[in-house]
């Protein structure tokens, strides 16, 4: 008893690591948009803006992760379509957005993972090459290192009860296969034998003597193995926290392809958490689209476009008072799909 208690302890103090603050955050869902920039019909700029380049940047991260092209494109061909400003057409595209990236920092080895990004976006049209606008904007994204938690000490807990079935369920039969393998019964009970072989009397083996060596053997192994297996569940979950691929910023597409999606880990994917490659590809990816955000919003306050309030679809009479202000306004408004059921 006093052997489970102990690597229990050591993993029940690793899982008080982690803040609440910061088991909340990782639980918690993400936080609804609250407005959308959202350029009007008879604007100049819309639907006639299409991306020329962008400078400064490689076309993808090989070795350690970076901002790059890969990473941005698809980021600010979104951003400018959510907002209306995108060319279907080559025709249409009047104005001419570019991009030269001046800045690019991807993270360091480390705990947590810091990427930022600097870029200045110029808007020209395209015919004249006159400049329409221009911005420097600058953001920085971050990835923090799950630290021990709970999780932790469920696995490591549920590892060595697997493994104390295993030893369990092996023991029995072992210990018989040990204990009966060179039993035999016709000598037992017998008086003195006679062995020609050797040219001698011999009294049989009594039966407690020779079981005595058997059972200590058994004894012995079981309780190694009893041992190693309440060390092995806590070290294996250690052996994964302190693995060194959690701290390097190795480049990964699938990694960057995940963080594009959104799919964050969260407490019950501690692992994808701590992955360093996964944990760079989000603070590269964070950075990123901070940084076409505040393109987006300079270019609205230059143009003097409000964004536009994002209300739920099924509301509460405070909602639909809202609604009703807003229209009376003349301003409008977006809500998520009405679709969807209550």
């Amino acid at each position: 008893m006093r052997l489970f208690i102990v690597p229990v302890l050591v993993a029940a103090l690793a899982g008080c690591v982690a803040s609440r603050e910061e088991a909340r955050r990782l639980q918690a869902p993400p936080r609804a948009p609250q407005a959308l920039i959202l350029f009007p019909d008879r604007h100049e700029l819309r639907g006639s803006v299409a991306l020329e380049w962008i400078d400064g940047v490689s076309q993808h991260s090989y070795v350690l992760a970076e901002p790059n092209q890969s990473v941005m494109r698809p980021l600010i061909r979104r951003a400018l379509e959510a907002s209306g400003l995108l060319a279907r057409t080559p025709v249409r595209a009047r104005y001419g957005l570019r991009v030269t990236v001046d800045s690019a920092e991807g993270p360091m080895l480390g705990t947590d993972m810091r990427a930022s990004l600097g870029a200045t976006y110029v808007i020209v049209e395209r015919a004249t090459g006159r400049e329409v606008f221009r911005r420097r904007v600058s953001t920085g994204g971050e990835a923090a290192f799950l630290k021990p938690n709970e999780d932790d000490l469920r696995r490591g807990a549920q590892r060595t009860l697997t493994l104390l079935r295993a030893v369990n369920h092996a023991g029995v039969p072992l210990a018989a296969f040990d204990l009966f393998w060179d039993f035999d019964p016709t000598v037992v009970g017998q008086g003195d034998l006679w062995d020609g072989h050797q040219g001698q009397w011999w009294a049989p083996i009594d039966y407690d003597e020779w079981s005595q060596g058997d059972w200590n053997e058994f004894w012995e192994i079981y309780r190694y193995a009893t041992l190693a297996s309440l060390v092995i569940g806590p070290a294996t979950v250690g052996a994964e926290i302190v693995n060194p691929l959690n701290f390097t910023p190795f480049a990964s597409d699938s990694a960057a392809a995940r963080a594009r999606r959104g799919d964050a880990g969260g407490i019950a994917q501690a692992r994808r958490e701590r992955d360093g490659r996964d944990r760079a590809a989000r603070a590269i990816h964070r950075a990123t689209a901070a940084n076409v955000t505040a393109f987006l919003a300079a270019l609205s306050e230059q143009e003097g476009v409000a964004p536009v309030p994002l209300v739920p679809c099924w509301g509460s009479p405070a909602v639909e008072a809202l609604k009703a202000a807003l229209l009376a306004q003349g301003r409008l408004f977006r809500t998520d799909d009405c679709r969807t059921p209550l």
